[in-house]
């Protein structure tokens, strides 16, 4: 045999000799309160919490209630007043619980704070409700080569004074039960300030587990359009969200981008909605 055969044979041996079992020791990270809440002109806070929960957890729909949150204290505050909300089961959501409240009522170009305590621990969280921007018109546009599907377009005017952020919803009567983010929810007018703009706005998802490939409304739906202004943190928020769903959707990309939250000590989004509703029949 010769001796590179040998220097082979060894190197080889030597190899497997030392080969031994690897243990990664995971590093445990606390859980933290993850908080959706919003409020809107006229209408009453709603909130809900959740805890965070490990990257290698074992996940499924029996474990997955046991994440939700329904024995905090959440205190909606305004410049004149504070109200404790309520905890009400609603199987539209998840976790299937909100606290709400009847007393406050969202107003435009006004603050509202809350409060969250929770076994021992408070978080905390400002938001704004900045002033409405219009809509001037929105249509149903039939997609090319299709008599059956089509998106739905909207046309505003931005205010040049300010910078605008924008948030769009749909909810289609009879199909959906809440108000769904088209598939591109958030933008700003960065790009656009003080110009009257039309938007297609394409169909989104219900929810992260439930991925539809149609991106198009259908002829003889009713839909509802929640077009909403925005603070900052609140778009801030949502457009680090959806650039994570977007580069998950690429099996080649990485994202390092850490989602935008403006809970202290928490995750998630308290956010101010300046809304307007108009609805379209597909045709």
């Amino acid at each position: 045999m010769k001796i590179s055969n040998y220097i082979f044979l060894l190197i080889f041996l030597f190899i497997f000799a030392c080969e031994n079992e690897v243990k990664i020791d995971l590093i445990e990270v606390e859980s933290k309160m993850v908080v959706e809440g919003w409020i809107e002109q006229g209408k009453g806070p709603k909130i809900l919490l959740s805890m965070s929960a490990p990257y290698f957890a074992d996940i499924d729909s029996s474990t997955l209630r046991q994440y939700a949150v329904t024995g905090a204290k959440v205190t909606v505050t305004s410049e004149d007043t504070s109200e404790v909300l309520t905890l009400k089961p609603n199987s539209s959501y998840f976790p299937p619980y909100y606290y709400y409240g009847t007393v406050i009522k969202g107003k435009l170009k006004q603050e509202y704070s809350i409060e969250i305590r929770y076994k021992g621990y408070i978080y905390t969280a400002i938001t704004t409700i900045p002033d409405l921007v219009q809509t001037d018109s929105v249509w149903f546009d039939k997609a090319n080569l299709s008599d059956t599907l089509g998106l739905i377009v909207v046309k505003f005017k931005d205010n040049p004074d300010v910078r605008n952020y924008y948030r769009t919803l749909t909810r289609r009567l009879g199909k959906d039960t809440k108000f769904i983010p088209t598939f591109t929810s958030v933008f700003s007018d960065e790009s656009f300030n003080g110009e009257t703009l039309e938007i297609p706005l394409s169909k989104g998802n219900s929810s992260l587990l439930d991925i539809e490939n149609s991106r198009y409304f259908e002829v003889g739906d009713t839909i509802v359009l929640k077009f909403c202004s925005i603070d900052k943190q609140h778009y801030d928020f949502w457009n680090t969200i959806q650039g994570q769903i977007q580069t998950s959707a690429n099996p080649f990309a990485i994202s390092n981008t850490e989602i935008k939250s403006n809970i202290d000590y928490g995750l998630g989004i308290w956010g101010g909605y300046a809304a307007s509703y108009d609805t379209i029949i597909a045709k």
